[in-house]
């Protein structure tokens, strides 16, 4: 994916490296640079398809940046926040997650709502920035998931697996929009593999 353009010290590519989300979002942006990203106007171009409108909007050609910028979907959403410290990271996963969907669309012909789209970002969004709560400024406030979730209850699901006896375990927590516990639990399932309670927790 290296060509004659391809300079290790510009400080474009620091910035992508840089950025405040998941590893898989910085080769997102990363492609997306490097002008590697299939969208379907190049696909047609390189005789993959031949329709380059967007399968979300129905633009007549689905570029880059009618995909991360110009997209009526993206424009309906992005104009609903406050930009914050936490817009960078949330922007990311949103850009990201409106590729998946494209091509979620183009490949299974599903499609994400609008609404499913901003809440797979915030939740994702947050993830990263528990995890990474203490290598962030002090006082980094999530503000765009604050507009979202008034009113919301959130579920959490997770499994595990003792590697020497194989015994399982599933769990479930429910909580509110301030993060108080609403009800929990967690069930033995027996033994299994490391991959049965992750899908009995969903």
């Amino acid at each position: 994916m290296m060509n004659d353009s391809w300079n290790s010290r510009d400080e474009t590519w620091k910035k992508v490296w840089k950025f405040l989300g998941p590893q898989r979002v910085r080769f997102f942006f990363w492609t997306i640079l490097k002008q590697r990203l299939l969208t379907n106007a190049k696909r047609v171009r390189r005789g993959l398809a031949v329709d380059p409108s967007c399968p979300i909007c129905g633009h007549d050609s689905e570029d880059i940046l009618h995909i991360i910028r110009d997209c009526m979907a993206t424009k309906e959403n992005t104009s609903k926040f406050n930009r914050g410290a936490s817009w960078v990271c949330f922007f990311g996963l949103f850009a990201w997650s409106l590729w998946k969907n494209c091509n979620l669309f183009i490949f299974q012909r599903k499609t994400w709502s609008s609404n499913e789209i901003i809440k797979v970002s915030i939740n994702w969004a947050k993830q990263f920035l528990l995890v990474f709560r203490n290598e962030l400024i002090e006082g980094y406030e999530f503000a765009i998931e604050e507009q979202l979730t008034r009113g919301w209850t959130f579920l959490n699901t997770d499994g595990v697996v003792q590697m020497e006896s194989g015994d399982a375990t599933v769990g479930r927590i429910m909580y509110d929009e301030k993060g108080d516990w609403v009800f929990g639990y967690n069930r033995f399932i027996g033994k299994c593999s490391i991959f049965m309670p992750n899908c009995g927790a969903s």
